[in-house]
């Protein structure tokens, strides 16, 4: 890696590869060629990562990609640009490895011989409900609806409600929906339901730190609403049901606080991407709504799509500590065979469903938008079918459909849309509520479930029964939840907790009549031992008022609760390490700045040494942080090492062998260690940002270090620092 210090390059070495050359910092000024090449997509082989360094990349290297993704595909997509001479826009990395990057062809033909690349695709648009992409291969019946609807709607619910069985509310403990879409608006009916919000085409660390992650265009919070909406004004299938929304938009209208621009291929394979981690990291299963379709290109499937298919596949695929996703698809409205817009590979056990979707009258749903060129998409690939014409839900306060959802405020209006867009969340909804009632814990389970409940709407006008489900005939007793508790909030999945937290801690239920708690232990958080076992200990429990305290280590709870709708168990882990923070074990760093014939910026956690600063002309800055100062060395932690040059008087600080072996070298001289600063993000540390000016364009250079973005923020803007790195985490 090639970083600055003192504008003076320091060469890093970089993992060995066919490729490896010096790696350059990230220039966040550089921006692709549009004009002069194509966007495209480069799909690399599964294994294309092997050999790479899988160790973690410090932030500072600064490579211009998200920290979440795999390190060792960070490395990969650095060494391929380097090597074929071109800058990556983005990488996935956990549902497959790619690239997106703009290209010429020189560079295309070059990449598709490399024995890592499995395609160069082109990169496209994704419309929503595009006329521009429309292609109509046949002339298609008309289906006349009959004289009275067999739904309708009643009152603020929707007719759509109505015939998947009515509302049923949802809790804390459901399985959450991730909504892979245009991202989520803030709306009075789902006020209850939005659990997060990413947007992982849309940069969120300096210098553009805020983001509301709502998209312009309402379309998600109208599938969001017909899966949860939950108020006077409307009511959706499953009623406050936990939704995290993922925006696959890649620019952030500043006018507007809301999240634009088209979505492309790319987008979408990152926002899938995104819903795999997070899905990864909750340790359970989740349920994905991808109401999105790659369009036809000269009568033909989308290059993209055999891709896109091998993704979903994947995505609906528990393997390892991935506990898989149930994908649900939107069948798409081209008026067409649905194997070419949707997932094309229909297997009744997979965890995929492609929804179609049907009118009040139980027809297929044509005639969308008032176009006779508009129409639900049908065929073999479509699995199920659902309500998605006239549907009424959630919108922007305006009503009207192509009217922006401006992302800094809370929207009430509503409307009536068309399209399978809207039919797939139904499925959603209802996989989620199935899930939740029979404690349902994969994909294939989910989707077993649902055949289990179909029966015959209708002929789909090409001699096709259309299938869909009525949640009124599930029995009424609901399976137990359980929600863990710390400190009076409900918890999930892993916890992480430190030696020096101090917490209370119970379990409650619903449902349930009685539950068992056992205990488990593990060296290494995979393999555990019993610890200990409770029978009978009631259907909520608190460990009493006294404040827990755990040693380090590895733990698991299960509370095993039963009442008549089966039983229930659900674990929880908590990860126990080294307190960092501990009052007692921390001291402020003190900042002093002389800003005369040369600027410096001096700190240290000796207080008597900073006021020996301020006598000789410097002026007190604060504290920028607490170091760590135990006896012993704090897991995960570096000693914070101080060094001065007093050719240019100038103080740096910093922790890494390569850094430290280049100022020795340069005439630095090493003064005192500070205290410890760790190199991992543990709980309650902050990441210490640096930022370096040089102030005359010779050596009267500068650095600064701060935990506030808002401060780095304007020293960037109003002073012209350069932000350079994240040195480390340090305690507040």
């Amino acid at each position: 890696m090639k970083r600055f210090l003192l504008a003076v390059a320091i060469g890093l070495s970089i993992v060995s590869s066919a490729y490896a050359q010096e790696e350059i910092a990230f220039d966040a000024q550089q921006t692709p060629d549009a004009f002069a090449k194509k966007a495209y997509i480069i799909f690399l082989n599964d294994d294309a990562t092997n050999g790479y360094d899988s160790s973690p990349i410090r932030a500072l290297s600064n490579d211009g990609l998200e920290e979440k993704q795999k390190p060792e595909m960070r490395r990969l997509a650095k060494d391929l640009g380097d090597y074929y001479g071109f800058r990556h826009v983005s990488i996935t990395s956990w549902i497959g490895n790619t690239i997106s990057a703009y290209l010429d062809d020189a560079q295309v033909s070059g990449l598709k011989k490399d024995p890592k690349v499995k395609s160069v695709i082109e990169d496209v648009l994704i419309p929503l409900f595009p006329k521009q992409y429309l292609e109509t291969s046949e002339v298609l019946p008309r289906l006349e609806p009959k004289a009275t609807p067999r739904w309708d709607d009643q009152g603020v619910t929707s007719w759509g409600t109505i015939a998947m069985g009515g509302s049923r509310m949802a809790s804390s403990n459901s399985v959450p929906i991730y909504l892979v879409d245009y991202g989520v608006g803030y709306h009075k009916d789902l006020a209850n339901n939005i659990t997060n919000r990413l947007a992982p085409n849309e940069p969120d660390d300096p210098p553009y730190p805020y983001t509301y992650k709502v998209g312009c265009y309402a379309h998600a919070t109208g599938v969001a609403g017909v899966m949860g909406a939950s108020s006077n004004s409307a009511h959706g299938l499953y009623e406050k049901v936990p939704t995290v929304s993922i925006s696959v938009l890649p620019d952030y209208n500043q006018n507007k606080h809301c999240l634009d621009g088209d979505a492309y291929s790319s987008h979408t394979f990152k926002g899938l991407d995104e819903a795999y981690l997070e899905i990864l990291r909750s340790e359970k299963m989740g349920i994905v709504n991808f109401s999105m379709n790659f369009p036809t290109v000269n009568g033909r499937p989308s290059p993209q799509k055999p891709e896109l298919d091998a993704w979903i596949k994947k995505l609906a695929t528990p393997i390892g500590t991935y506990k898989g996703a149930f994908v649900v698809q939107s069948a798409a409205n081209y008026n067409r065979d649905a194997c070419d817009n949707a997932y094309s590979s229909p297997n009744a056990n997979d965890g995929i469903m492609v929804v179609g979707a049907f009118d009040k009258y139980g027809a297929r749903a044509i005639n969308m938008q008032g176009s006779s060129q508009y129409g639900s998409n049908y065929g073999n690939c479509v699995d199920i079918w659902a309500p998605g014409k006239d549907i009424y839900m959630p919108w922007n306060n305006t009503g009207v459909r192509d009217y922006e959802q401006y992302g800094n405020i809370e929207h009430n209006g509503h409307i009536r849309d068309d399209g399978t867009s809207y039919a797939a969340p139904y499925i959603a909804a209802a996989a989620s509520y199935l899930a939740t009632t029979y404690n349902l814990t994969t994909p294939q389970a989910v989707e077993q479930k649902i055949r289990s409940l179909m029966y015959n709407v209708g002929d789909d006008g090409f001699g096709n029964m259309m299938r869909s489900i009525d949640l009124s005939s599930i029995p009424s007793a609901p399976a137990p939840q359980v929600t863990w508790k710390i400190n009076g909030k409900a918890v999930s999945g892993t916890v992480y907790m430190t030696t020096s937290d101090k917490f209370t801690f119970e379990y409650s239920s619903a449902n349930a009549n009685n539950c068992d708690v056992k205990g488990e232990t593990s060296p290494n958080g995979s393999s555990f031992s019993p610890w200990y076992y409770a029978s009978n200990v009631g259907a909520s429990y608190n460990w009493g008022g006294a404040l827990q305290q755990m040693a380090e280590g590895w733990y698991q709870w299960t509370a095993i609760c039963t009442g008549s709708g089966g039983t229930t168990s659900q674990p929880l882990k908590m990860r126990v390490t080294f307190g960092p923070c501990s009052a007692d074990d921390t001291a402020p760093l003190y900042v002093s700045r002389y800003t005369g014939s040369y600027h410096n910026s001096y700190m240290s956690t000796d207080i008597s040494l900073h006021y020996s600063a301020l006598s000789q002309g410097y002026v007190n800055a604060g504290t920028v942080a607490k170091l760590t100062k135990t006896k012993r060395h704090p897991t995960s932690s570096q000693p914070f090492k101080q060094f001065f040059n007093g050719s240019f008087i100038n103080h740096w600080y910093g922790w890494t062998s390569g850094d430290i072996s280049y100022v020795l070298s340069n005439g630095w001289r090493f003064e005192r260690d500070e205290g410890y600063i760790y190199d991992q993000p543990l709980t309650g540390t902050l990441k210490l940002y640096v930022a370096w000016k040089n102030w005359n364009g010779v050596w009267d250079v500068e650095h600064r270090y701060t935990t506030s973005m808002y401060e780095l923020d304007d020293w960037v803007r109003k002073e012209g620092f350069i932000f350079k790195e994240i040195m480390g985490y340090v305690c507040p």
